[in-house]
């Protein structure tokens, strides 16, 4: 239809150019949104600068004590939030490591869900040497409510410390929850556990992480070099943690973004530098904040990410 009127046109000399140029701009702006990200972008340069973009909140119940909801509402971009349910624990007095379920779950869910968030739940990956993966899994699976529309997720903290989960016993949580379950858990990474599970995996595509949707933490303005390796699975992301209590620490790695360069200082810009969110939400400094590349009600149809394949157990 753009040709033709553009044929049309051409037959009238008068303002021919101007025409054509208002054709054209017409017709790749039908590709494009009013802040110049197109419907093919993929979210990962800056994705946040996009107003459009919804945003997730992840953390523990002390991070959410102080929440007023009634003020973090009127923050449209946040419409679901994952609280951590169960894991990896360090007693602070005797530093010993164990597995417990948050007591203050449950409470934090209703008060989500009767403020109209979308909720999931994740549970932190302990080593096994403290519990097997399996019973990791049963625990977790237990102490949430299995809502086919609640996202779950598995986090992987650091699979190189002797006292978290790695990448084996990761294999065996996400096949047990699977079995109670009947859905593949978001498994939560970061660049550098991306890049050893693709190394050891080799892009298989048997591999049972190549069922799970990605869930990447990188504080940086891009992640351009992050999953280039990735070319079969874990090549695109379902959420991108953008900012948490270590966003605006001077020095870091710089391990994939393009080009590598220093440490971005506070990539996701904090309100006032104080606060990513208006004060009087609650919502503090250290508030994991994750963005969907996609809009509110995108958010809304893809949540939770997984789908339902048999009966749970």
């Amino acid at each position: 239809m753009a040709f033709a009127t553009l044929a049309s046109l051409l037959k009238d000399d008068q303002f021919m150019w101007l025409k054509i140029s208002l054709i054209f701009f017409s017709f790749f702006a039908s590709f494009a949104g009013i802040n110049g990200q197109t419907e093919f972008d993929n979210g990962q340069n800056k994705p946040w600068q996009n107003k459009s973009r919804a945003l997730v909140l992840d953390g523990r119940y002390y991070n959410f004590s102080s929440i007023n909801w009634k003020e973090l509402k009127k923050d449209k971009r946040v419409a679901g939030i994952i609280l951590r349910s169960t894991g990896a624990h360090k007693d602070e007095k005797t530093g010993k490591w164990s597995v417990i379920a948050d007591s203050q779950y449950p409470g934090l869910r209703k008060l989500g869900r009767e403020n109209g968030y979308l909720w999931g739940s994740y549970h932190v990956g302990a080593a096994e040497n403290i519990m097997s993966a399996v019973d990791q899994a049963d625990l977790y699976v237990n102490n949430i409510d299995r809502d086919e529309d609640e996202v779950i997720a598995l986090d992987l903290e650091n699979i190189w410390l002797p006292h978290y989960m790695n990448l084996d016993g990761a294999k065996k949580f996400i096949e047990r929850v699977f079995e109670r379950t009947g859905r593949y858990p978001l498994v939560y990474v970061t660049a550098a556990i991306h890049a050893a599970a693709i190394q050891q995996e080799g892009q298989d595509i048997n591999s049972v992480f190549a069922k799970t949707p990605l869930w990447i933490v990188r504080p940086e303005d891009n992640i351009e070099g992050c999953l280039k390796k990735a070319t079969r699975w874990w090549n695109t992301y379902v959420l991108w943690q953008i900012a948490s209590e270590v966003n605006c620490k001077k020095t870091a790695e710089t391990y994939c973004e393009l080009p590598r360069k220093r440490k971005t200082v506070c990539p996701y810009k904090q309100l006032n530098g104080l606060a990513r969110f208006a004060p009087e939400t609650g919502v503090k400094i250290d508030m994991d904040v994750d963005i969907y590349n996609g809009t509110v009600e995108q958010l809304r149809e893809a949540w939770p990410f997984t789908f339902k394949v048999k009966k749970p157990q």
